[in-house]
């Protein structure tokens, strides 16, 4: 009656599942941010094409801003098919107005367009990447959008330099 062979053994069977889901809820949240990290670093990245010029020299458009963009993904993440960008003109900082870009019912409710100046103008850069959790068991309540999903964005303002048009 008075073993304790197994004790272990219990202990272990009851902390071993509130463990793991713990310590996977900790991957899930850093792949999420190491993602947004990635969003962002590919979206300056081929910001840099607008505010240098380069651009609107080659005639970029929106597609091929947006393939610029998931190319920096690496193919780690699915980017192509739900990246919306927009680019457009805006005529100074002031005039920047940022509008949420979930809709009430809880859709992605952006217009996209692609505007990139010319030189010396003002230029304001939003991506957004609607994210899906690799389990529906964390976060469902706290997601932005309706279908579980939550949203990354990537907002860049800038101001193009003065190139040759």
């Amino acid at each position: 009656m008075r073993s304790e062979g197994g004790a272990t053994a219990v202990e272990f069977g009851l902390i071993a599942l509130p463990f793991a889901t713990f310590l996977f809820l900790i991957f899930e949240v850093g792949l999420m941010f190491f993602a947004a990290t990635v969003l962002d670093a590919s979206v300056k990245s081929a910001v840099r094409e607008i505010r240098t010029g380069e651009a609107q020299s080659n005639g970029a458009t929106l597609a091929a801003m947006k393939t610029g963009i998931c190319d920096g993904f690496l193919g780690l993440f699915g980017c192509s098919s739900d990246l919306v960008l927009s680019v457009r003109k805006v005529d100074s900082f002031a005039d920047v107005t940022l509008t949420d870009p979930v809709s009430s019912d809880g859709t992605l409710s952006v217009t996209e367009g692609f505007d990139d100046g010319g030189a010396d103008d003002y230029v304001i850069v939003q991506a957004f990447l609607p994210w899906s959790l690799s389990t529906g068991l964390f976060g469902s309540a706290k997601a932005t959008l309706s279908d579980g999903r939550f949203l990354l964005v990537s907002t860049t303002l800038f101001r193009n330099e003065p190139f040759d048009e």
